[in-house]
């Protein structure tokens, strides 16, 4: 600098602003075996915190925020796309869900449970 010379100082330690995040396979979790559920549109019930323990964020798009999410009873891994919605809203979900009841191939992830809570569904 301009108003004096001094030696360099020690080097400190990186500064980190978050703890690294745990590499996790996800394919270890899959059960090739999981043929889904059939989800009843009319009788979708809340709590899916009683159920299942939300973990990290899988993803996140346009409708809602996916997460990983324990099945307490049974400790196997899910998808649990939460998507926030009016009221009014919540029909065209619960067509999506009687539209994914129907779908099965390879490729596409199976429809386990639902859960209608306020302000979203899961």
């Amino acid at each position: 600098n301009m108003y004096a010379v001094s030696e360099p100082s020690m080097a400190s330690m990186a500064a980190t602003t978050k703890e690294p995040l745990p590499f996790i396979n996800y394919e270890d979790f899959v059960d090739g075996n999981c043929l889904g559920s059939l989800v009843d549109v009319t009788r979708i019930q809340g709590d899916v915190l009683g159920k299942y323990i939300i973990c990290e964020e899988l993803g996140r798009g346009a409708f809602g925020v996916v997460h990983r999410a324990i099945e307490r009873a049974t400790t196997k891994n899910w998808a649990a796309k939460f998507v926030r919605c009016r009221h009014g809203d919540k029909d065209l979900v619960r067509r999506e869900i009687d539209l994914m009841n129907s779908l099965h191939h390879p490729k596409l992830l199976q429809l386990h449970e639902a859960f209608d809570q306020t302000g979203e569904m899961v």
